[in-house]
């Protein structure tokens, strides 16, 4: 981050659940002012020339937020996770509709979702911005693949046949198969 921001410009949140953290977020970029924020997961390694071709791309539409895409390890694909750059003036009202801790299973696309019911709009790029999971300790992985069985069910069930092929040799695809096995039994 250092490579594209001041030091003074950068926070570090680590409030939980994660609408707790979106709200000390929204607030902290509120109180700074900038034109646009850039909010990027820990578990997101940032391109540069990504973030910098996103943040130029920002200034050419009147959406509320804009979203570069990443590199999944686990699920291989360039998808979106983990980056939003949002129009700062729009924080105050996204900030009134995070919904109660607990409620929503996303509640970023949630938040987008409503936002949009009332014309504002966010946009999804092209621009690859990171990698995404890569370098994570096995808890890590472990927590995270529960949480994406429960969010992505037909993908990570589609992709433990794939995983367990590959699991004997490599260890994070290991415990990404048991965190996929334990979720089995705990939403079943």
């Amino acid at each position: 981050l250092l490579e594209v921001f001041n030091d003074f410009q950068i926070e570090t949140i680590e409030e939980r659940p994660f609408e707790e953290a979106l709200r000390i977020s929204y607030k902290l970029a509120i109180q700074k002012n900038y034109l646009w924020t850039l909010m990027i997961d820990a578990d997101v390694l940032i391109s540069k020339k990504g973030i910098l071709a996103m943040l130029q791309y920002a200034y050419t539409g009147e959406y509320i937020e804009i979203q570069g895409l990443v590199y999944d390890k686990f699920f291989k694909i360039l998808r979106p996770a983990g980056n939003h750059l949002y129009r700062t003036s729009s924080l105050d009202y996204l900030l009134s509709i995070i919904p109660e801790n607990g409620i929503e299973i996303r509640p970023e696309s949630y938040i987008l979702q409503e936002a949009s019911k009332k014309g504002l709009y966010m946009k999804q790029t092209k621009f690859i911005i990171g990698i995404h999971d890569f370098f994570q300790s096995p808890q890590d992985i472990y927590r995270k693949i529960i949480q994406h069985s429960v969010k992505h069910q037909e993908q990570t069930a589609k992709l433990f046949k794939k995983w367990s092929k590959d699991s004997d040799h490599n260890y994070d695809l290991f415990i990404a198969c048991a965190a996929i096995k334990r979720a089995k039994s705990i939403t079943c």
